[in-house]
């Protein structure tokens, strides 16, 4: 679901800063590859917990923006 969700905003809110939504997907592999016991059989890139801050606060910001 939050996947079409992403794909919607790329092509609306975020189409200016699309790599946010990708970033964002990664974000979402991540956080599902850690909370559902870490498979060593997928390979998942790591997040750093700042740039996930940032890539998350700036999608806020956008959608804040746009009412």
């Amino acid at each position: 679901m939050l996947q079409y969700l992403l794909e919607v905003l790329k092509l609306t809110l975020l189409k200016s800063q699309a790599h946010l939504a990708g970033e964002a997907k990664n974000i979402y592999h991540y956080r599902n590859w850690v909370a559902h016991g870490r498979n060593p059989h997928k390979t998942v890139s790591a997040i750093a917990p700042k740039v996930a801050y940032t890539t998350l606060a700036s999608i806020v910001e956008i959608l804040l923006a746009n009412p």
